[in-house]
């Protein structure tokens, strides 16, 4: 059940991963994240659902992140993340910042959309989806 996350996030897309933007890609997971909380989750006050965007150069591409991670009650993690990659590496410091509750999801938009990570692949194609449970 978990995993249908991924699979239901990919089809919200309405297109190929391969297509999509990391603009895009962003958007979904932070309205995904704005309507939908799960019952399963422990409570926000918790920890138990929140996003991450995370930047910087690995392996000499420069890189950006979105990850959406639930800690469930019966213990287990799941992070759904959907990233994009570049050549060359951007040289822009590493980062990351987090949302821990819909209410701060405003001020996440704003420091991504502002940040010059996002500026720069914010329209690069080729996205990655990938899951994690644990």
């Amino acid at each position: 059940m978990k995993i249908d996350r991924a699979a239901r996030f990919i089809e919200a897309l309405g297109k190929p991963l391969e297509e999509a933007t990391f603009r895009e890609l962003f958007a979904a997971m932070t309205g995904q994240y704005a309507r939908e909380r799960v019952e399963e989750a422990v409570a926000l006050e918790d920890d138990g659902d929140m996003l991450l965007f995370q930047w910087g150069d690995y392996d000499g591409k420069a890189t950006i992140d979105i990850t959406r991670q639930l800690i469930f009650r019966d213990g287990d993690m799941f992070q759904l993340s959907a990233s994009v990659e570049s050549l060359p590496a951007s040289g822009i410091k590493a980062g990351d910042r987090w949302c821990a509750t819909p209410d701060e999801l405003p001020e996440l938009i704003a420091f991504v959309e502002s940040s010059e990570s996002f500026r720069r692949l914010a329209d690069t194609r080729g996205a990655r989806v990938t899951y994690h449970q644990q």
